[in-house]
């Protein structure tokens, strides 16, 4: 109940004022002196039809944002026609026709301010404070007669009434353009201490600033082929995968924030002039709000500077015309968080890659050049001990082990040094295949690597987390399985990144009993992801599934 009172918008409060006007217009008309309770004449006519009226739109608007957008005009038309009958109704001397004049007069301003811009309402407030001239002067003859009376018009009220009006028009003017401007609840994404993706975390914050019930978030980034998707629905649950977004044509229905109701075709946008346009046959042709299965809510388009795509919300409480100020508000706020985002992730990136630099120069410099020297006095202590064929074989054995260690050393230096790749971007199969020459030599294994074999760029926290999963897999599978083979494959689909890895070890009787590796465990959930573990005495097996649009 709280929710629906806080929804309660501008079109609602303006329905709820006209209803106001009409019960005091009403009372006005049935209390004449003279003529107390309500009789069939004209003005208790007019002032009962426009009571009936306004009962009707009250009860249209809380129903139909479709029908309160398009019977808007008719009855602001109405409630003109009602400002030029006062003095018909009431008479221009009375106190109750200042009050009720300047109060209708504000009530018009107030409906053009919230249904088209600043402009128009000057026009409209120019337009009545010029009628209002016309209509302090005139006097009651009887029914559609009127007369201007200079000599008996109380010149005194008549000015105070006029200079009451234009005050109003402008204060009226100027609050209208604050009511217009949206008043966005809280917008703080935060990172998740238990890592889900950002973009699910902006779309938490965005449907707890809007009060919406469940919405979607469609990113593309500038370096990337697909779209990220995720869809909150309204118990909570969330999904993530990838789908087709294409680029919306300029000028089109969906390049501006649309209300839309999909099975009757009709919707709401806002124009390029900041203006509120009504589309009976809808055409929204991009296809992804079919994709996403909403049937009604609020599209708005995503531009930022590093990628582009749409927010979706749906079961705005009390939805109308009026909450596509707020959701366009809050577009831009989401395009400025996944920027901000994207930078951050670069100007990490550009750090690390410094420091790997770093690294790569002081491993060349003292440890690769330790192990050099080492491995020429091994060399050297071996020659002056050939007569001792077992010490020679021992000090071979420690050479040997030196050459491995050196080459892990260069090969990790290689991989520092690597500088190919789009900030904030890594290709995972070209980080898993480096990776798995290393382990092969470090821990003289067999390894070979399946699946996609063209670069799969994905954020470099995932690669990192992914590695770090692999090598912690592979020292397992050999420590405590006496694998002497690993086999990666890598493979994406529409929910995201899968990985198998296989060992053909003697299983590990810890996984038989259904524990989980402690380490790996904590990596994939950090991730949003899941761990499907099986053991034999023929090897394990890890499935590995991570969600798509991990950018953390």
């Amino acid at each position: 109940m709280v929710e629906r009172l806080n929804a309660f918008n501008s079109t609602r409060l303006i329905a709820s004022g006209r209803l106001l006007l009409a019960e005091f217009l009403f009372f006005c008309a049935a209390t004449d002196p003279g003529n107390a309770g309500f009789r069939p004449e004209w003005d208790d006519l007019v002032a009962l039809t426009y009571l009936g009226i306004s009962l009707l739109v009250m009860t249209v608007v809380w129903r139909s944002w479709w029908a309160d957008f398009i019977l808007f005009p008719a009855v602001f038309a109405i409630d003109i026609v009602i400002f030029l009958l006062l003095p018909w109704s009431l008479h221009p001397q009375w106190a109750s026709f200042s009050v009720t004049a300047v109060a209708i007069a504000a009530f018009i301003l107030l409906c053009s301010s919230v249904r088209w811009n600043w402009r128009t309402t000057v026009v409209f407030a120019v337009g009545l404070n010029l009628a209002g001239v016309g209509l302090s002067y005139l006097r009651v003859g009887g029914f559609g007669m009127a007369s201007f009376d200079l000599a008996s018009a109380n010149v005194g009220e008549d000015m105070r009434r006029l200079l009451l009006l234009a005050l109003v028009s402008l204060f009226i003017v100027w609050a209208g353009l604050r009511l217009t401007d949206p008043k966005l609840g809280k917008f703080a994404p935060q990172r998740s201490a238990v890592g889900q993706p950002y973009l699910s975390e902006v779309l938490r914050a965005a449907l707890t600033a809007s009060s919406a019930e469940s919405g979607a978030i469609v990113w593309t980034d500038k370096e990337a082929d697909g779209a990220t998707v995720m869809q909150l629905d309204s118990q909570g649950n969330m999904t993530a995968g990838e789908i087709t977004d294409r680029p919306i044509a300029a000028g089109s229905l969906e390049a501006f924030p649309v209300l839309f109701d999909l099975p009757r075709k009709r919707a709401i946008n806002i124009t390029e002039d900041e203006e509120f346009a009504a589309h009976r046959k809808a055409n929204l042709e991009t296809g992804l709000l079919q994709q996403l299965r909403f049937a009604s809510g609020i599209s708005v388009p995503l531009d930022g500077v590093t990628g582009r795509g749409r927010l979706v919300l749906s079961g705005l409480p009390l939805m109308s015309w009026d909450h596509l100020r707020l959701a366009q508000a809050l577009g831009s706020e989401v395009s400025h968080a996944l920027d901000r985002d994207a930078f951050e992730l670069s100007a990490r990136e550009a750090a690390l890659a410094r420091l790997r630099q770093t690294v790569a120069r002081d491993l060349h410099d003292s440890v690769a050049q330790s192990f050099a020297g080492a491995r020429f006095w091994l060399r050297a202590l071996r020659s002056r001990t050939a007569k001792d064929k077992e010490l020679s074989d021992e000090i071979a054995q420690v050479e040997t082990a030196f050459e491995s260690e050196n080459l892990h050393i260069r090969e990790l230096i290689g991989q520092l040094r690597r500088s190919d790749q789009v900030p904030g971007q890594r290709s995972l199969t070209d980080d898993l295949g480096a990776l798995l020459e290393t382990l092969g030599l470090h821990w003289r294994i067999e390894t070979g690597i399946n699946g996609l074999a063209d670069p799969l760029p994905v954020p470099y926290r995932l690669s990192f987390e992914v590695q770090q999963i692999v090598r912690e897999a592979v020292a397992n599978a050999v420590r405590h399985g006496q694998a002497s083979r690993v086999d990666l494959t890598l493979g994406r689909d529409g929910q995201g990144l899968n990985l198998a890895v296989t060992d053909n070890g003697a299983g590990f009787a810890a996984l038989q009993n259904g524990a989980l590796p402690v380490s790996i465990s904590e990596r994939v959930a950090g991730l949003g992801g899941s761990i499907e573990v099986s053991s034999s005495d023929t090897g394990v097996r890890l499935d590995l599934h991570f969600p798509a649009g991990v950018r953390q």
